[in-house]
């Protein structure tokens, strides 16, 4: 993948992203980007676009994150899907989907 491709990160990714980078900031004494990913085994460059987020984590990063925080990965994924379930813009693309699979059943009816 060449520097330049971006990356489409998902609305659950971006809320998974603000939930680590909350605990990481929450920590007493905060812990810095670069020990959270000397902590996971994440280079510290990736891990800042993860938290931006502009690269989408994998499980096994997540799950590395989370352990090094001291959170449940489950936890975590919970959340996060109640966070975007929550959010307006979920639901209106949800309805678009809605929308978009009806015309195209009338469109392939006989």
């Amino acid at each position: 993948m060449s520097p330049r491709t971006r990356h489409v990160v998902s609305p659950l990714s971006v809320e998974i992203a603000r939930l680590i980078d909350a605990a990481r900031v929450d920590r007493r004494p905060r812990m810095s980007i670069a020990e959270l990913a000397r902590q996971a085994g994440i280079e510290p460059s990736q891990l800042s676009r993860m938290l931006k987020p502009e690269k989408p984590m994998l499980v096994q990063e997540l799950d590395a994150l989370c352990r090094a925080l001291g959170l449940r990965l489950g936890d975590v994924l919970e959340e996060a899907t109640r966070r975007v379930e929550a959010s307006d813009d979920y639901m209106l693309a949800a309805m678009d989907r809605d929308d978009d699979a009806e015309v195209e059943a009338q469109q392939t009816e006989p």
